[in-house]
């Protein structure tokens, strides 16, 4: 239920070619006295160069760089640039962004700094990423077999885009997910847990929800069957997605389809589905953008893909790819 990462965007120019690229841009210069950002003007000209020409800290370099390769999210990337180039506090650059920056992206700020400084400033291939813990019981000695299996089929797995550990930490080390699972009879009642605001304890994420643990036709699942509707109950609880009618342009209707991100980590590329697809219909998958925690993104979508997958009598989310920085 992972959607796969994609890599860095790039495109490319024939001889004069003009070409309108939406790009993030981050300043490396402070903030302005009202605590926005300076950004060039609609229009103005830019030079191309390399970072070294107008800071030569490796330190902000490598932060920089880094910051890229992850496709950063720009209000994330902006906290770090403030910090790590501009030397501000991080009480300073709280109270300078209290207009445009939430708390969760504060903390994975904060997070990709604490883990680049710990390389002391080199490249920052070791930074450990965002972790998806789990801790599953049994209530009847019947269910031993079944919690074996699902143990089993967790080992070394990714969920989600995240790597799964076993074990639910005391407080979790930043931007993290947790689940607990306790079989009961023929379901699995299931808690989900994020981490707060400051990514230094745990949440719960709306009320429990339930797993079959047999078919509709009462033929146990398989454990890669209960993990997978685990996932999807997780995206249930942790993102929303929902359909807009547009105005009719040209006699034709127009769509948007809006992303909620309700996790503490970011959204790096999803798969939709409609409320009634069935198997023989691919989901539609969106990547390579980055939705930070608490945040929203509307699409455009074309109305064959709203045709083909049924999305007009509802839309749910059946793969994500999750991540902090």
């Amino acid at each position: 239920m992972s959607v796969p990462p994609t890599g860095l965007p790039q495109t490319s120019l024939r001889p004069n070619q003009t070409r309108h690229l939406p790009t993030r841009l981050v300043s490396l210069r402070g903030p302005l006295p009202n605590g926005q950002v300076p950004m060039p003007a609609n229009g103005e000209k830019l030079l191309v160069g390399e970072m070294a020409q107008v800071n030569n800290d490796p330190w902000a370099q490598a932060a920089l760089k880094h910051l890229a390769e992850v496709k950063a999210p720009t209000n994330v990337a902006q906290l770090v640039i403030w910090h790590v180039a501009d030397g501000f506090e991080w009480d300073s650059i709280a109270q300078f962004s209290q207009g445009w920056a939430n708390a969760q992206e504060m903390t994975l700020a904060r997070q990709f700094v604490g883990r680049l400084r710990e390389t002391q400033g080199v490249e920052p291939t070791s930074i450990p990423e965002a972790a998806l813990y789990g801790e599953l019981t049994a209530r009847e000695p019947e269910n031993d077999l079944k919690l074996a299996e699902l143990n089993k089929q967790l080992k070394d797995q990714t969920v989600l885009g995240l790597a799964y550990h076993p074990g639910v930490p005391v407080r979790p080390e930043g931007a993290a997910l947790a689940f607990r699972i306790r079989l009961e009879g023929d379901a699995a009642l299931v808690q989900l847990s994020a981490s707060s605001d400051t990514g230094s304890a745990w949440e719960s994420v709306g009320k429990k929800f339930r797993i079959s643990l047999t078919d509709d036709q009462e033929r146990p699942k398989t454990a890669a069957e209960v993990i997978d509707a685990l996932a999807v109950g997780m995206l249930d609880h942790l993102t929303n997605a929902r359909l807009i009618v547009g105005p009719k342009v040209q006699g034709k209707p127009t769509y948007k389809i809006r992303i909620d991100n309700a996790s503490p980590l970011i959204l790096n590329g999803l798969a939709l589905a409609g409320s009634n697809n069935t198997s023989s219909v691919r989901p539609a998958v969106l990547s390579g953008f980055s939705l930070p925690p608490r945040r929203s993104l509307t699409v455009a979508a074309g109305a064959e893909m709203i045709e083909r997958l049924g999305l007009k009598k509802g839309a749910h989310l059946v793969a994500a790819d999750f991540s902090d920085l």
